[in-house]
């Protein structure tokens, strides 16, 4: 069924994500402003502009929770014109605001959610203050487009780029919407603008006419907007302090938005003669007036919009009993849709049950408390992941108002559409960002697909090794094989399990601990440097798994500027990532960004987002570590649900999926599966010489080479020292590097460097006249590979597989015909891997117009680092020949 116009606000208001606004009165003196400013205006565009200000008023207080005003029933010749202009107008002030923010590279640009008029005096200050951006460079940022936009005589908020503009509008048109009707409206179609601007300074007049100053908000009216009622049950042993965390939280939240309840207080109230009859029933009557009692509270919750608060009784177990009498009802069960647990050490509930005055509670020892507490937390586990209810476990702390606070406030709009939303915005962010001119953008999911490892597994293992855990609330794998499966509500409560676990700062550090801890596949890395250096290709991790672990193993690769992670695992993300929001998201980026989409995946909660891109990637790992359920779910997509894909094995010798008929094998690596990438458009920068002649170093390491009295074993030598300072001074630059663990001098652990990906680099000594340049090299990367290679054939794939760069290594480059070869070689065998050219001496004809910088060109990850560039077209022969001269061969020629 198509959503109505109300759904469509709230779509956009959550779009928008502005923060609520306190007191409640803010919104109706808001509308006051807005209406004597419609009444002030004299123009039909600014009637028009001012119009929608109120309508956008009216409906954010409305989508707050507090309705001022009743929005009059759609009619197209009346109203059309306005909505149109206040999607647009608000819309496209909050994108001005969110690019701004990029534009000045402000660290947390998501964060930012505006939509006041900055042309108004102080208010991009105001903005920059509120969401701690240096101001100057803020305000720099949005005056550019400001001043673009006034050269081209356009308001501020129309001047952003067609891009971002058709965003906006196939928003609005993707959801095919279909506004509620005025019974006098008999068109079935309709132009969106009026015929001309007269009749859109009457259409804006009878639209003010509509609105009925002080009706309130109906249930009839509300409905669009209303998903099941929110009500939360707050839980906890007696003594706990639940009453107590209530009175403080009715403080806090108000009673606008949130409504309190103390559980025997409402059975006090429904029962006929109050609680103490209440006492005096049998338990089956008692359940009958539990039942009536939570029903009247989820009446009262979907009639009003708030969210309710419960505090209330899950079992009671006396100390004499065997076991606990549980209270709960299957009406608690269907009504709550949040579960809150107060876990109070048990001996801190004993000294306040020991310390209260005011109730009358027996004596119990903190062990059974303990047992008590624990027999309520697994029940309520299970019970809630049976009945799709969200269970949070919170402790004591400084911190503890404010943490379950938030909890409230997120619980209240935080569902499945909203969620998609967000993410979608998200997505949109890192387009927008983008300042190349994307065509394709490889959508990665990480676990098991960038990487072997798992980084939820890790981070459990990372967990119980420092900590007892607590049976099923330690990890994801019985909250996955539960009823929940892999629904948005399963992600929902992984995020809160993670919440309970640790702290934002005990959260970062086992990130950190756990991405020290995931290798990613070479092939992957070198895709991912190729790509980066593309102007229409771009990259995005889309992962069910942490968001932060993959920032930090993309940060370490040094990817993480161009390759941007959409995922999860701690509330301020503001989303999860299920498998229907990965194919909501290629489908966004094929309908909305009209972008080719290659999606990598390797489990069944890929198999959505594989089956909606334009080509799809199974990644394939070793047997042990690779998804097991994936074999089944792929042979269906494939069979029943026209699934198209291929399979990566990674690494090269793990054996393949099903059958390499109905997934065919393909290689990262290979040059044919890196054209159809990058539709044969490669963008680089060519060969990149770097060169140390001028530098008194390589004028001193130089005299050595050239000097006719030096040959043999010293000539080696030489060789090999310049062998040695080329690697550190250049290729290091290069490349880069990384820390690793080393022991000092002193006895103690300390940090060392060397070369970034030295394991995966291998030295190719092009013989014979590389060979002592290359040991050089070696000395330098002990623990890079070395190879020996008389002809290019010498080099194999084996030699490059799992490699990410090669060192090609010779003493003296002429023409450059034997560069060249090895060369194109190198990258038949491996498309992606970067190739560094080490020599001695290189003529400088062959740069500049020669073979060697025509033919190289054409690569990209390619450079060449020479000691020295030489004039001279003389080529060495006989007792001028480096390789005799270094072998003490020249009697031989």
């Amino acid at each position: 069924m198509r959503p109505t116009g109300d759904a469509l606000l709230k779509r956009w208001h959550g779009m928008l994500g502005l923060s609520r606004q306190s007191p409640p009165s803010w919104y109706r003196d808001r509308l006051r402003e807005e209406l004597q400013e419609r009444r002030l205006a004299k123009t039909r565009w600014q009637k028009l502009s001012e119009a929608s200000d109120v309508f956008f008023s009216s409906s954010r207080a409305r989508y707050d929770g507090y309705p001022v005003r009743r929005l009059p029933p759609f009619v197209i010749s009346r109203h059309g014109l306005v909505y149109t202009y206040m999607l647009a107008k608000f819309t496209l002030r909050w994108k001005f605001y969110r690019t701004a923010a990029i534009m000045c590279n402000a660290p947390h640009y998501d964060s930012v959610r505006e939509v006041v008029n900055p042309s108004k005096d102080q208010k991009l200050e105001e903005v920059a203050s509120r969401h701690q951006i240096d101001p100057v460079a803020f305000n720099k940022a949005a005056q550019r487009s400001i001043d673009l936009a006034n050269a081209a005589n356009l308001p501020f908020y129309l001047h952003l780029t067609l891009h971002q503009l058709h965003l906006i509008t196939t928003y609005l048109i993707d959801y095919r919407i279909e506004f509620p009707t005025h019974p006098s409206e008999k068109t079935q179609g309709f132009s969106m603008m009026p015929a001309n601007c007269e009749n859109a300074s009457s259409n804006v007049s009878g639209s003010m006419a509509d609105l009925q100053l002080n009706q309130p908000t109906t249930p009839e009216n509300r409905s669009a907007f209303d998903h099941k009622a929110v009500v939360v049950g707050l839980y906890g042993i007696p003594g706990s302090g639940k009453t107590f965390l209530l009175n403080k939280l009715k403080q806090e939240l108000g009673q606008t938005q949130f409504s309190f309840y103390e559980g025997s207080e409402m059975i006090s109230t429904v029962v006929p003669g109050g609680l103490d009859a209440f006492q005096s029933m049998e338990e089956q009557e008692k359940a009958h007036w539990r039942r009536h009692a939570i029903d009247a509270i989820g009446k009262n919750c979907a009639d009003s919009g708030q969210v309710a608060v419960v505090a209330g009784h899950f079992m009671f177990w006396s100390e004499e009993q065997e076991a606990g009498r549980p209270v709960y009802t299957l009406n608690d069960l269907e009504i709550f849709t949040h579960i809150v647990y107060l876990d109070v050490l048990a001996e801190v509930v004993e000294r306040r049950r020991l310390d209260d005055t005011e109730r009358s509670r027996p004596s119990t020892s903190a062990s059974h408390l303990h047992k008590w507490q624990q027999e309520e937390k697994t029940q309520l586990r299970d019970l809630c992941r049976r009945h799709g209810i969200l269970f949070s476990l919170v402790s004591p702390s400084p911190t503890l108002l404010n943490k379950v606070s938030r909890l409230l406030r997120e619980f209240k709009y935080h569902n499945e559409e909203y969620n998609l939303s967000q993410a979608k915005i998200k997505l949109d962010d890192v387009v927008v960002a983008n300042q190349r001119q994307l065509e394709t953008v490889l959508v990665m999911d990480a676990d098991r697909t960038l990487a072997a490892e798992d980084a939820g597994a890790l981070f459990w293992k990372r967990v119980s090794d420092s900590r007892p855990l607590q049976g099923a609330a330690s990890t994801l794998n019985t909250l996955f094989s539960s009823p929940l499966g892999h629904s948005y509500t399963a992600f929902r409560q992984a995020v809160l399990i993670y919440e309970e676990t640790a702290n934002d700062e005990e959260f970062d550090t086992l990130c950190q601990e756990v991405a020290l801890a995931v290798t990613m596949h070479p092939e992957i890395v070198s895709l991912l440097q190729l790509v980066a250096e593309q102007k229409h290709v771009g990259a995005v991790v889309v992962t069910c798994g942490l968001r932060r672990v993959w920032d930090k193993v993309l940060e370490r690769e040094r990817l993480s500027e161009k390759v941007k992670v959409i995922g999860g695992g701690r509330i301020a993300d503001g989303f999860v990532v299920s498998a229907a929001v990965k194919g909501a998201l290629v489908a966004r980026l094929r309908e909305v960004h009209h972008m080719r989409v290659w999606a990598f995946g390797d489990s069944p909660l890929d198999l959505d987002m594989l089956r909606k891109a334009d080509r799809a990637i199974v990644v394939v790992g070793e047997e042990q570590t690779r998804s097991k359920t994936m074999d089944v779910a792929l042979t269906n997509a494939i069979d029943y649900d026209g699934l198209r894909a291929h399979q990566a094995v990674l690494p090269s010798n793990a054996s393949p999926r099903l059958d390499t008929t109905k997934l065919p094998m393909i290689k990262l690596t290979e040059p044919a599966f890196v054209k159809s990438l990058l539709c044969d458009r490669y963008t680089h920068d060519g060969l990149q010489v770097l060169c140390a002649t001028d530098r008194n170093a390589a004028k001193l390491l130089a005299t050595r080479m050239r000097d006719a009295a030096v040959a043999g074993p010293d000539l080696r030598e030489a060789h090999r020292r310049v062998g040695w300072y080329l690697a550190n001074e250049f290729v290091a630059d290069v490349m880069g590097l990384e820390q690793c663990p080393i022991r000092h001098v002193l006895g103690h652990q300390t940090r060392g460097y060397q070369l970034f990906h030295e394991q995966q680099t291998t030295i190719v000594a092009l013989m014979r006249g590389g060979e002592p340049m290359a040991s050089g090299v070696n000395d330098a990367f002990p623990l890079a590979m070395f190879l020996h290679a008389s002809d290019a054939d010498d080099i194999k794939l084996h030699h490059l597989q799992g490699q990410l760069t090669v060192i090609l290594v010779d003493s003296v480059v002429n023409t450059g015909k034997t560069i060249v070869k090895f060369v194109q070689h190198v990258r038949k065998l491996h498309a992606t891997i970067r190739i560094v050219v080490v020599a001695g001496v290189v003529q400088a004809q062959c740069l500049s117009g020669g073979s060697l910088n025509q033919t190289l060109a054409r690569h990209a990850k390619l450079h060449l680092i020479a000691l020295r560039l030489s004039d001279t077209k003389f080529t060495g022969s006989g007792t001028t020949d480096t390789g005799n001269r270094l072998f003490s061969t020249t009697h031989l020629s």
